[in-house]
Order: structure tokens, then C-alpha cells, then sequence
């Protein structure tokens, strides 16, 4: 391994450096994520139960013993006490765990992008320098220079591409799963707010 990153050149390094921040903040997001605990769908469904039967005092003793932000952000809603203010809360808590959720994601989306053009500017570099000894070797270069140039050159898209495909699904994988956080938040939020307003806020 250590001699394939030698052979490919200079570029190699920044391509291995950018796949082990790649891995660190996928890992770092992940604890982030699993920090919001979603509660399963039963869950959810008990405590829109226990909302509507007991009122906003019983909705706050059901989450209670619930752990995260997702907590935090019901908790938000059901502490206020008019339609206005709830949907403000809604939004202003949702907006806040939203934005804890989706840092450095584009980061992650922009080393996706960045390390096939890091290996394919390797492989241009590479290729210059071929071509340009064989152009010192004269008429009497070996062939053998040319091919043996070029398939180390053409290392460093190997690896760019390599560590750019998982590094984009990692992304994606991400993106669904904020995407299914925001939807159930919104769901839960615009449920709640109307159980509150039917039962008067009390």
C-alpha cells in the first residue's frame, strides 16, 4: 500500500488525508444523529394518545423519561400555551436541532467532489512527466517508459475515485436520514399543536 501512494505521486497524500477526515466526521455525525433519539412509531402514537386523553400536562408526563433533543424540541411545544406560540416554538427548537444535524454535511458533499479532480490533477502531473521523459529519451526510448509511466500516473484517479464513491454515499446516507428526522418533527409538531388547541392548551 505504502509503495502504490509512493508511485502515484505527491497528490496521493492529500487524497489518503482527505478520506480519513471524510471517515471522522461520518463517524462524528453518526453520535450526532443517534443523539436525537427518535422515539418508534408505537411511541409516538402513545404520546399523541396520552396528549389528547390527559391533556398537555399528561403529553409532558409521557416524554418525561424520554432522552435527546427530539425531547427537548416536544417539550418546547407543549410548554407554550396559544397556536402562535406553539408553532413559533415548533419552528424555532426544530430549526436549532436542524442546523446541529446538517453541520459539516456539506463539507462531507465537497470532499465527495474534490477528490476525483485531486486525482485526476495527479494524473495530469503524472502524465506531464512521462511524456516529458520520453521526450529527453529521444528516438531511442523504451516503450516500457511510457506504459510504466502511465499506470502510475493514472494511480492517483484510482484513488480519488476510490475514496470519493464511499465518502458520496456516506453523504447520502446522512441526507435520508435528516430527511426522515425533519419530516417525523414536522408530523409530530403540526399533530401536537392541534391536539393542544382542541383540548384549549390545558
Amino acid at each position: 500500500m505504502t509503495e502504490l501512494i509512493e508511485k502515484g505521486g505527491f497528490m496521493m497524500y492529500p487524497i489518503m488525508l482527505s478520506s480519513v477526515i471524510a471517515l471522522a466526521v461520518f463517524i462524528e455525525r453518526l453520535f450526532v444523529f443517534a443523539s436525537v433519539k427518535l422515539p418508534k412509531k408505537e411511541i409516538s402514537d402513545e404520546f399523541l394518545s396520552s396528549l389528547e386523553k390527559e391533556g398537555v400536562k399528561g403529553g409532558i408526563s409521557f416524554i418525561s423519561s424520554w432522552k435527546g433533543a427530539f425531547k427537548d424540541f416536544l417539550a418546547a411545544v407543549l410548554n407554550e400555551k396559544s397556536e402562535e406560540s406553539c408553532e413559533k416554538a415548533a419552528s424555532s427548537a426544530g430549526d436549532d436541532i436542524l442546523f446541529n444535524l446538517n453541520r459539516r454535511l456539506d463539507f462531507l458533499s465537497m470532499l465527495g467532489s474534490v477528490t476525483p479532480l485531486m486525482g485526476l490533477l495527479g494524473t495530469v502531473i503524472g502524465m506531464i512527466k512521462v511524456f516529458s521523459r520520453v521526450a529527453a529519451a529521444g528516438e531511442m526510448s523504451d516503450i516500457s517508459i511510457l506504459a510504466g509511466g502511465i499506470w502510475e500516473a493514472l494511480l492517483t484517479t484510482a484513488a480519488g475515485l476510490a475514496v470519493a464513491i464511499p465518502i458520496l454515499f456516506a453523504h447520502n446516507y446522512l441526507e435520508r436520514k435528516l430527511d426522515k428526522i425533519t419530516h417525523l418533527m414536522m408530523q409530530t409538531a403540526q399533530k401536537t399543536v392541534a391536539l393542544m388547541k382542541a383540548g384549549d392548551f390545558k
